[in-house]
């Protein structure tokens, strides 16, 4: 059974929320923005051109472009940096958690950012999406290898790669003009 494994089913609920809520976002995010590349800079030209009434030259368009897709990588340095101070002073858990509610906070950015017709929403949520990315990276494996029993802190190990890469994966097939357009 199981438990001779020592799988239990709070373990399978911490691989699940690690996962689910950590490592699957922190994998899409990295990946969503390259497929739809092309639709995501129209549209910012169009918000900017609605909210501002300014056309972007193809340096400015660049430089916002940039900002977009680099300020992810900005929010993941700072988030990997804060993972095991937070970690101390809320617990693994408490951290874990935070990172679930981060990331459904993006999320909510990400899907809002277009009906509102905001860039500056897409940078936020992206720079959030980039902190709680920094945060999984330290804090998913430090939780995993705390709550599983011996036999099983090799497995736990791969979880965050394998759910980075279900994210990537997931990212690149919804970024096809034939699934979401």
């Amino acid at each position: 059974s199981g438990r001779q494994h020592g799988i239990t089913p709070f373990l399978l609920l911490a691989i699940t929320v690690t996962t689910l809520g950590c490592s699957l976002p922190t994998g899409h995010n990295l990946g969503v923005i390259n497929t739809p590349q092309e639709i995501m800079r129209a549209w910012v030209q169009e918000a900017i051109m609605e909210r501002y009434n300014v056309r972007l030259t193809l340096s400015q368009d660049l430089i916002v472009w940039s900002v977009i897709v680099s300020i992810f990588v900005g929010g993941a340095a700072i988030g990997s940096v804060m993972g095991a101070p937070l970690a101390d002073a809320t617990g693994r858990c408490r951290a874990i958690l935070l990172v679930n509610v981060l990331n459904l906070l993006a999320s909510i950015m990400f899907i809002c950012c277009k009906m509102l017709g905001s860039v500056e929403m897409l940078i936020l949520g992206r720079l959030i999406g980039g902190i709680t990315a920094g945060l999984s990276t330290s804090l998913v494996p430090l939780y995993l290898s705390e709550v599983a029993p011996t036999a099983l802190k090799g497995v736990m190990g791969v979880l965050l790669p394998f759910g980075l890469c279900a994210g990537l994966l997931a990212s690149q097939i919804m970024g096809m003009d034939t699934v979401m357009g």
